[in-house]
């Protein structure tokens, strides 16, 4: 029997190697958790539709997104809980952030919904890989401008990101943000930002999921390596903090496994889920 029942996973930084890929060694761990009843649930701050590969290849059981604003049964591609942004909260958020940013991206109903001229810049401005490649698709909702969409009440907004922007601008805009009290203000990512509602995080989804199953939090594992994986980490009966992580998730972790590019993730599989003692 595994010592735990559910693992809760960040992908970037945690589950991916730096290059983006993910080991033979942790492919195999994951299926032998799975092999051995533990559920597997995708925790990350990507939308749906830019989830890695790997989720679908292993058959995870459930996807955490964007923070925490959304959980899909993975199996039956369903919906099952939605925290969506307060539109009030977006326009504030919109007109604290609009004189600064030029490119903003509105998570919604899993995908990266995008205004026009947000649209024209994907073509020059250093963004992620993987959003430059669902970019290429041309499959993004386009609005003709980041204020129709504000003024529309932000259907489906999960969450708002902003990408490759310098620390200047940032740490100019994340005080005014914070002084509102509205928001979740997390990163996953270099030179970015993720601002979420304040009541939505991967903490509060890894709680929601673990009850909607019947399994005791104390039951659930869950392993991160940025600012968005503190409240899940934290949530866990077991969190656990990358060897890349950083200090403040290594801080509030209960055990710390080895790097992403060492196969952290598999050897907590290997020696605290499958073997071992529990944590």
């Amino acid at each position: 029997m595994p010592n735990y029942d559910i693992l809760f996973l960040d992908m970037d930084g945690t589950v991916l190697k730096s290059d983006k890929t993910v080991s033979r060694r942790t492919r195999n761990a994951l299926q032998a958790a799975q092999a051995a009843g533990v559920k597997l649930v995708v925790a990350t701050g990507r939308t749906l539709k830019i989830a890695p590969p790997i989720i679908h290849e292993l058959n995870f059981d459930y996807a955490i997104i964007s923070n925490g604003a959304s959980i899909y049964d993975l199996k039956t591609e369903e919906r099952v809980y939605h925290k969506g942004f307060d539109k009030e909260a977006a326009r504030v958020l919109y007109e604290l952030i609009k004189d600064d940013c030029d490119f903003i991206e509105f998570f919604a109903d899993g995908e990266i919904l995008l205004s026009k001229k947000s649209h024209e810049l994907t073509k020059t401005r250093d963004i992620p890989s993987w959003h430059k490649k669902y970019f290429a698709e041309n499959k993004t909702p386009i609005w003709e401008s980041d204020e129709a969409y504000i003024a529309a009440g932000v259907p489906g907004l999960e969450k708002v990101g902003l990408v490759r922007y310098g620390s200047a601008i940032l740490d100019c805009i994340r005080p005014k943000l914070k002084a509102t009290g509205l928001f979740n203000i997390t990163g996953s990512i270099t030179r970015s930002m993720e601002i979420n509602d304040n009541t939505c995080s991967k903490g509060v989804a890894v709680a929601e999921l673990c009850r909607r199953l019947g399994i005791d939090i104390s039951r659930a594992a869950a392993m991160g390596d940025s600012t968005n994986d503190l409240t899940m980490i934290k949530a866990a009966g077991c969190g656990v903090a990358m060897g890349n992580a950083k200090d403040e998730v290594k801080a509030v972790a209960d055990y710390i496994t080895a790097t992403n590019d060492e196969d952290g993730v598999a050897l907590f599989i290997e020696e605290k889920i499958l073997g071992g003692e529990r944590i």
